[in-house]
């Protein structure tokens, strides 16, 4: 599961996080922001992939958004441009670095789930290039809420966790986030103004440990070994995010003086030594989660896939390359030689899945040094040419569905998660009736997949037989009312911002809240 929005953004001053379904249509007059949403999931990926020194490429080989202050609803505003994701679950190594002699040491791993996640990350402009001035994690399931503001060079000015500073909790350590990241990796460092060994800066984890172990030393009996108290400090700190049950259950095997400490300190608190406690374990626990957080989203940003809305025309003869080509132009130049680089099998998968939708296969022509995109009906063959335009438009569309769903279905078992394509206007040029058969294709390709192995598409179109055909499948139980949803944007009496808002269909596949007339001219 993903949510997603952002704030501050062209003609869009806030669109909360929308839960990416199945199928989520954006409908809108022109102008009103739909090209600005969906836009927006090519954008973070051209910045995921190319190595840059700001966290968002604004322009790129995907899309071109020009820069920060083009992109700003309000230039004059301070408020930075936000993005906000939301994700069912991520899982944290909280590995712990532990020395058992001056030269050498071991490596303990606690892996923890953690549910409902929210990222929200601030850009802000620095000169002509821009950087990351906040990032807020919530993880919900824990009741935790991390907040860190940093400075121009991704070092930690703040960091607040359930409304309380820590960053005095770091001491020696200064916590900074790699720049140039739209998801950075965040890790501790040493602050230029302490001395601290190598060993003790690769060992982070056992400063942390001795902070605890201090609190629980001034709180125990003198006569409590060290050895004792550093074991229970390193089991504390390797947990993960502190919990007031993992330390009464970690007191039933202390013995009497531990134990009855930690069920304290787990159950009433009257000497307020878990908040204590807890701003030193959250502190570890930054880069982890952080490192979790970030690769989630990389992989989900990272994967998505984009066609826009003018496709290249096409052409009688390509001349021939030796290429392989992993996905299909945002423009679709390359659809002739990515149809070129698949296999017979896939070719044939291919062009039988576009002839059970649209009554006419694909297949490709070779001969002397080029290449041909012929279109076939049983024994009727004719260049792709020689047929109608919107032929011609379509067929990338389709070959990004099919070569999307094809790459999920096997890679699935290995990542097991979904991906996102982003479809700019596929009805241009089409008939109503293949507008239709349109929405029969994105059906199609969700039925029967679970969520964690499913492609979503996020479609912008102004077309009204799209929409009224997805009712009808819903009505006829080939997709179920709560995987299709359509997001609406719709301008202010204030004509430079538009708000954004869901609309659903019932199970009849009736639109509910749906704007009189909105297909109709005023």
């Amino acid at each position: 599961m993903l949510k997603f929005g952002f704030s501050n953004i062209r003609r869009l001053p806030s669109v909360d996080p929308i839960e990416i379904r199945a199928i989520t249509l954006l409908v809108g007059r022109n102008s009103s922001g739909k090209s600005t949403f969906l836009r927006t999931f090519p954008l973070i990926r051209q910045s995921i992939a190319t190595r840059t020194s700001s966290p968002i490429l604004w322009y790129g080989d995907y899309v071109d958004f020009g820069s920060f202050d083009t992109v700003v609803t309000r230039p004059n505003n301070a408020e930075p441009i936000s993005f906000r994701f939301s994700v069912d679950s991520i899982d944290v190594d909280h590995g712990m670095y532990s020395f058992a002699s001056n030269f050498s040491y071991y490596r303990s791993s606690q892996h923890r789930s953690y549910e409902n996640i929210d990222y929200v990350v601030d850009i802000s402009p620095q000169g002509a290039k821009t950087r990351i001035s906040r990032i807020g994690i919530s993880i919900r399931s824990r009741e935790v809420d991390i907040s860190c503001h940093f400075d121009d060079g991704g070092r930690a000015t703040s960091i607040v966790v359930n409304g309380a500073e820590i960053i005095d909790t770091l001491e020696v350590l200064r916590f900074s986030i790699s720049t140039g990241m739209l998801f950075p990796d965040a890790r501790f460092s040493r602050n230029r103004d302490e001395s601290i060994s190598q060993r003790d800066l690769f060992n982070s984890h056992g400063i942390f440990v001795q902070q605890i172990q201090k609190i629980l030393r001034n709180n125990l009996d003198s006569r409590i070994m060290d050895k004792r108290i550093i074991y229970v400090a390193e089991r504390i700190v390797s947990f993960g995010l502190p919990s007031k049950s993992y330390l009464r259950e970690l007191s039933t095997s202390q013995g009497k003086i531990v134990g009855d400490l930690l069920s304290d300190i787990g159950g009433q608190d009257i000497r307020n030594l878990f908040s204590t406690i807890s701003r030193s374990v959250y502190a570890s626990a930054l880069p982890s989660i952080f490192r979790a957080v970030s690769a989630r989203l990389r992989a989900i940003m990272g994967s998505s896939l984009y066609i826009g809305p003018a496709r290249a025309r096409s052409e009688r003869y390509y001349r021939y390359q030796d290429l392989s080509v992993s996905e299909i132009d945002s423009d679709g130049k390359n659809f002739p030689m990515f149809l070129n680089s698949l296999t017979a099998r896939q070719i044939g998968d291919l062009s039988s899945w576009i002839s059970s939708l649209f009554g006419y296969g694909v297949s490709v022509s070779r001969q002397e040094g080029h290449i041909s995109i012929i279109l076939t009906d049983g024994d009727y063959r004719a260049n792709v040419v020689d047929v109608g335009y919107g032929v011609s438009q379509i067929l990338p569309v389709l070959g990004q569905m099919w070569w999307a769903s094809d790459r999920l279905q096997r890679s699935a078992q290995s990542a097991g998660r979904g991906s996102i394509l982003t479809i700019e206007q596929p009805e241009l040029h089409l008939h109503p009736a293949h507008q239709a058969l349109l929405a029969d294709a994105l059906v199609g390709a969700t039925e029967g997949k679970s969520p964690s192995a499913r492609l979503s598409y996020i479609v912008e179109t102004h077309s009204e037989t799209l929409v009224n055909r997805l009712g009808e499948l819903i009505a006829a139980g080939r997709i179920a009312a709560d995987d299709v949803q359509i997001v609406l944007f719709e301008s202010q009496s204030d004509a430079s911002v538009s708000s954004v808002r869901t609309v659903r269909y019932d199970k009849d596949g009736v639109l509910v809240d749906w704007p009189y007339g909105f297909f109709q001219s005023v």
